[in-house]
């Protein structure tokens, strides 16, 4: 039981390196580095169908994602102003693609996965960089607190933080403490949201039967409505990230 509590707290300390915080928006310019090929390449797109706002969103998740490539941040770009689906977001393509190398386990708190256009997806769940994370432990328990669980692509992102509390063993379940502070956020041509609600769908696992759960839930509308969802799952001692598909 101790070698697990050990674990459990060793894995939160190795993922502090991959987190990121969603709450400072976009940046304002991209002019602070006047070598920077980002420069470059904002100013190429004055002449861009996209709004200001919508670029810099863009670009944004480009550095997020390590799209670094001029050619590729081009042709995904042009992709977004002719309303055409990217990779990431395109369900033939995605639901293809094993859900082992889309979403995060325990083991693997952060996924990464390039498709052929070179768009990005990465979903993630870790602590929020620089925020102190207090982490509660006792005999035979551990408590989580505002772990970030988010997912993001080149247009569309989505994310809400989460407390949670592990109990080893099978006597007692596995529980969630709260969900809070969901973000949505859409980017590109002829694409909004609506509906956007985050619940906690399952307080306390069903030991062997059903896990908790927190979902964050939204309608994208583009080329059509989808019901997209984001969700955090503990139980069984760990936990685990699923997704929609679409997304």
């Amino acid at each position: 039981m101790k070698k697990k509590i050990v674990t459990a707290v060793l894995s939160m300390a190795l993922v502090l390196s991959y987190s990121t915080s969603i709450f400072a928006g976009p940046p304002s310019s991209y002019k602070k580095d006047s070598t920077s090929s980002q420069v470059v390449q904002f100013e190429d797109l004055n002449k861009s169908t996209l709004s200001k706002e919508d670029l810099e969103a863009i670009y944004k998740n480009f550095n997020e994602l390590g799209i670094t490539d001029i050619a590729v941040q081009n042709r995904l770009i042009k992709k977004i102003e002719s309303g055409q689906l990217l990779d990431s977001n395109n369900p033939e393509i995605v639901n293809n693609i094993p859900s082992s190398f889309l979403n995060p386990t325990q083991e693997e708190p952060v996924k990464v996965y390039t498709f052929p256009d070179g768009s990005v997806t990465k979903t993630s769940m870790t602590p929020i960089t620089g925020v102190f994370h207090p982490l509660a432990c006792g005999s035979g328990y551990c408590t989580y607190y505002d772990y970030l669980v988010e997912k993001r692509n080149v247009n569309v992102y989505g994310a809400f933080k989460v407390s949670y509390t592990i109990n080893q063993g099978t006597s007692v379940p596995d529980e969630i403490i709260e969900a809070k502070d969901a973000v949505v956020q859409v980017t590109g041509k002829d694409i909004s949201y609506s509906d956007k609600q985050l619940t906690v769908g399952r307080k306390v696992e069903i030991p062997g039967s059903a896990k908790a759960y927190a979902r964050l839930s939204f309608t994208l509308n583009f080329l059509g409505t989808n019901d997209m969802w984001l969700e955090f799952r503990v139980g069984d001692d760990s936990t685990s990230v699923d997704t929609s598909l679409k997304w």
